[in-house]
């Protein structure tokens, strides 16, 4: 029995990953921000070193607050692009 579909299977395949690299990218952002604590340098260095280290509270939750907007605009970029991949 062969059931008909109205997607191709290619763009289907081009949806998923796109959502694959969102969810890749989200992952890169936040591998290098544990890096950053163990001494890898980049944003979670400046959170551990001046936040953290130096009591500055401020300046810790502000990088908090920057990763969690970059994270947001990563996931709504990328879910915006396989969204207008779909054409369901």
């Amino acid at each position: 029995m062969y059931i008909k579909s109205n997607r191709s299977v290619p763009r289907v395949a081009l949806v998923l990953s796109m959502l694959a690299l969102t969810v890749l990218a989200v992952s890169f952002l936040s591998y290098s921000a544990v890096a950053g604590v163990v001494g890898g340098g980049g944003i979670g260095d400046l959170a551990i070193r001046y936040g953290y280290y130096r009591f500055q509270t401020d300046v810790m939750l502000l990088t908090v607050a920057l990763l969690i907007v970059l994270v947001q605009i990563i996931q709504f970029g990328g879910n915006a692009i396989a969204h207008r991949l779909d054409k369901r």
